[in-house]
């Protein structure tokens, strides 16, 4: 699946099919949008991208009712992640980003085939050994 040609609604074409891939899978999604909207405008700031009627086309393909909401997932964790990993960067401190260097190569790497809906999130464990996650978020 190569996410620099395709648009988010061909991969996952409602809000639900999106909110079951794995949070890598979402934020190299979002960071191959953001590159392409970037490369024709410096408009990547959550506001710009909130705007009513999508003028930047985030949620392209999606049905109108979910626009909005496919909009608000991904500028929540998908892109703080991105942030944090250094894949965008707020040069000037003025809440415009940008795909840096590391972003761009990041999406021209070989990326893993996406997981199917119906695969178990977590390897299932050897029976007899117990497993656990812990989380202090």
């Amino acid at each position: 699946m190569n996410v620099n040609s395709r648009t988010l609604s061909d991969i996952a074409p409602t809000l639900a099919d999106l909110k079951k891939f794995p949070m890598e899978q979402k934020c190299r999604l979002l960071l191959a949008r953001l590159a392409k909207i970037g490369e024709h405008d410096s408009a990547l700031n959550k506001h710009n991208l909130m705007m009513p009627g999508d003028p930047y086309a985030l949620a392209y393909g999606y049905p109108d009712a979910e626009k909005t909401p496919v909009r608000e997932h991904l500028l929540g964790a998908p892109w703080t992640r991105l942030v944090n990993e250094g894949y965008l960067v707020d040069l000037t401190g003025q809440g415009f980003y940008k795909v840096t260097q590391e972003g761009k190569e990041y999406l021209a790497q070989e990326e893993l085939p996406a997981p199917s809906p119906t695969s178990p999130k977590m390897p299932t464990a050897p029976t007899g050994v117990p497993r656990a996650f812990l989380s202090y978020s």
